[in-house]
């Protein structure tokens, strides 16, 4: 666990992981690291279930369409209580994603990761002729 930081915090860190299109050889190294290294990880009840083999001894969190606010909330939280934390998202969770709104909710206090991953877009441009 981190240290404590001037907030009261615990200063865990949050990270965004695109899942691409779905299947796992479009989840990027660093994204397989990350689900790899948490202790939870948050997302929508769909993707969760396309990551469900990765996320097998996580803490999770995975709610319905419509709920991204509760959400990062969650995430926010785990993480200020000083855990590694995962949000899993589509595509590249900057373009069409959790990105956002979970990085609106941090306030500046925490280690936010999000690195650039595949959307949908990317994967269909890799297979036209």
């Amino acid at each position: 666990m981190s240290e404590q930081n001037e907030n009261g915090d615990q200063g865990g860190v949050l990270t965004l992981v695109g899942i691409g299109p779905g299947a796992h050889e479009f989840i990027s190294p660093a994204g397989l690291d990350a689900i790899r290294d948490c202790d939870m990880v948050v997302g929508y009840r769909t993707y969760m279930l396309l990551v469900r083999s990765l996320i097998k001894d996580k803490e999770v969190v995975k709610t319905g369409m419509t709920e991204e606010i509760s959400r990062a909330r969650a995430a926010v939280h785990a993480a200020r209580d000083g855990k590694k934390v995962v949000v899993v998202s589509s595509g590249d969770a900057g373009v069409y994603g959790m990105g956002p709104m979970v990085y609106s909710g941090l306030g500046g206090q925490l280690a936010f990761h999000m690195g650039a991953f595949l959307t949908a877009a990317d994967n269909d441009l890799a297979v036209l002729p």
